[in-house]
């Protein structure tokens, strides 16, 4: 894949995100030299032959890099599915169509499975098996027992297997797909690997497949894909010895290659940089006498690569600086930013946690002082809100209770996760005891924001923006800043506090 063809889909997709923004939801008045800009019009239509093939392009390349059906906006796989009923209405064409269009239910990818069992075209099999082993992953999310969940991903990882069992090395036509399958079989293998009786023997599974998802993307010219598969099938072998200094190894590898890669033209996806960044931070965390000048040097030139992508990397710089301040978490964290921290999974979660942890400390300490515990440290931003919109003490404690759990959910028994989860429910415990032990079932809860407390918040938000709009000095400067701190917080408020987490990339702890 080239990088024009990779700089004309980050264009087109950005245009698409801030269109999705604005509410218009309209592909029919665009043009490819639109979405493309500032590539040339020529160029960009030596690529794409119109919008819709633009949105098939995106939601393949979302696929192959591991995102989840929801992760993709709708918009485009809307896009995507235009481009799809467009092609020939032969039976083989039709068939194409379905195994490359979006993700469908469990029922439809057993069905296309089912159809191609005895094709002939070995192509198309293996696509099919590829299919169906992602959507019984999906299908896994859903099962209501480990059993059910186990025997599902089971079925999928065995899927996947048999269609790499298909590929032909020899055959160029088979590489696309046969990259995609060995991705899915070893996303499947490391779901597998987080059952703490078979983990060693799965996390095997995940390093044979990932040097394969490796080799084929090698073929394909995807460098930047290339590199951190190898990274992930060096890192399940370092957490098969037990071997913290190969893990470090693999992060220093992974990181030149990238950089290499950079160099050459290609475009390095912020989500691999977020999982190496937010590994390499939960490796400081467990080991911080492993850390030394060439892994500072690492976790900059990991900053560095996400180039002009300023908001992630803004982000990760937060993480960086988080697990910096540890153990003390002497450090100020906006709200804001404590949302963005749960973006890198379990590892933020624990930085979450030790953050509301402190404020909940602080929080007594301001109870005691000022003795009317229903005021006690109310920040100037909740001084704008009704006192039932002040945060009290017990609901840091809780939360903080929360994310230790979700943290801990969310890691490993093997590596530097092990260390981190044996950590964050040694900390729960001590925090049982400190103050959960004296609050009742219901006070334990998180309690849910009602529709009546969601619109007084988001009637705040709106009179923030009014304020910063009419009081004097307020310059585009002064309210771009104010709006790009709020705006997180409003989609926040008004999605109902929905858990914004899952948006990180799904391979978070390995």
């Amino acid at each position: 894949m080239s990088a024009k063809r990779d700089e004309i889909l980050d264009n087109a997709e950005a245009e698409l995100n801030k269109r999705i923004t604005a509410g218009n939801l309209n592909l029919a008045d665009l043009t490819v030299a639109h979405l493309a800009k500032p590539v040339s019009r020529t160029t960009a239509n030596g690529y794409f032959k119109d919008p819709y093939d633009v949105c098939a392009a995106l939601v393949r390349r979302h696929r192959l890099a591991g995102s989840a059906d929801n992760e993709i906006p709708e918009l485009i796989k809307q896009g995507a599915a235009v481009h799809y009923r467009r092609v020939s209405r032969e039976p083989e064409a039709l068939l194409e169509a379905g195994l490359r269009r979006p993700r469908k239910s469990l029922g439809e990818a057993t069905n296309l499975f089912n159809q191609t069992e005895r094709s002939p075209n070995v192509l198309h099999r293996i696509r099919a098996a590829t299919y169906l082993a992602e959507a019984r992953i999906q299908a896994s999310l859903e099962e209501g027992t480990p059993e059910a969940k186990r025997s599902m991903l089971e079925s999928a990882w065995q899927t996947a297997e048999y269609g790499l069992n298909l590929v032909r090395e020899d055959e160029r036509d088979h590489t696309e797909a046969a990259l995609e399958c060995a991705t899915i079989a070893a996303h499947a293998a490391r779901l597998l690997s987080r059952d703490d009786e078979v983990e060693l023997r799965y996390l095997s599974y995940v390093s044979e497949y990932k040097t394969r998802e490796a080799e084929f993307a090698d073929r394909l010219h995807l460098f930047s894909r290339a590199a951190v598969a190898r990274f992930h099938s060096e890192r399940a072998g370092a957490l098969i010895k037990n071997d913290a200094h190969r893990s470090l190894r693999a992060f220093k590898s992974v990181t030149d290659a990238l950089m290499k890669a950079k160099a050459d033209g290609e475009s390095i996806e912020a989500r691999y940089l977020n999982m190496l960044i937010s590994r390499l931070c939960a490796h400081e965390l467990a080991h911080p006498d492993d850390f030394d000048a060439e892994s500072n040097e690492v976790r900059r030139n990991l900053v560095h690569l996400y180039g002009k992508n300023v908001a992630a990397r803004k982000t990760a710089q937060l993480l960086i600086d988080v697990v910096k301040s540890a153990p003390s978490y002497e450090i100020d964290v906006s709200s804001v930013n404590m949302v963005r921290l749960g973006t890198f999974g379990a590892v933020g979660h624990l930085c979450t946690a030790r953050l509301l942890r402190r404020l909940y400390e602080r929080a007594l300490t301001a109870a005691e002082e000022e003795s009317d515990t229903s005021t006690a440290y109310v920040t100037n931003g909740e001084a704008l809100l009704t006192g039932a919109l002040a945060v009290q003490p017990r609901e840091y404690l809780v939360a903080a209770l929360d994310y230790l759990q979700r943290s801990r959910d969310g890691m490993r028994k093997s590596g530097p996760s092990g260390v981190l989860r044996a950590e964050a429910e040694q900390e729960r415990l001590d925090l049982m005891h400190d103050g959960a032990d004296q609050m009742s079932q219901s006070e334990l809860e998180l309690p849910e924001m009602s529709m009546e407390t969601i619109t007084k918040l988001v009637k705040v938000i709106d009179q923030l923006v009014m304020i910063g709009l009419v009081r004097r000095g307020s310059g585009l400067r002064q309210l771009n800043k104010l709006m790009l701190t709020l705006s997180p917080v409003y989609e926040y408020v008004k999605g109902g506090s929905s858990d914004v987490t899952t948006t990180f990339h799904k391979n978070t702890d390995g």
